[in-house]
């Protein structure tokens, strides 16, 4: 399945860390929920803070526990409110306790 990023679910998932890295915000931003939860969490962790921010609400909330517990302080201290406010129970305690004090 193709979507608005150009690239497949098989295509965003193969993508290596330095590659996930070199992604626009708009490019980051255009991915679907499906292709977020793609990520390995490995690949999510080369992630600059700018992209993070750039995920919508519906990614973020679609991203898997072990996703959200393997963001780095820096990536955490970039979510907004909004990113935040959208995470289950789950997934916010999943947060290690030093990256939310970050």
């Amino acid at each position: 399945m193709q979507v608005a990023s150009g690239l497949t679910t098989a295509e965003i998932a193969g993508l290596k860390s330095n590659q996930m890295g070199a992604l626009t915000t708009a490019q980051i931003a255009a991915l679907s929920t499906v292709q977020v939860a793609a990520i390995t969490t490995a690949d999510l962790g080369a992630l600059k803070s700018n992209q993070v921010a750039a995920l919508t609400t519906a990614q973020v909330a679609g991203m898997g526990t072990a996703q959200i517990a393997g963001l780095s302080s820096a990536q955490v201290s970039s979510l907004s409110s909004m990113q935040i406010a959208a995470l289950n129970t789950v997934q916010v305690g999943a947060i290690e306790t030093a990256d939310l004090a970050a």
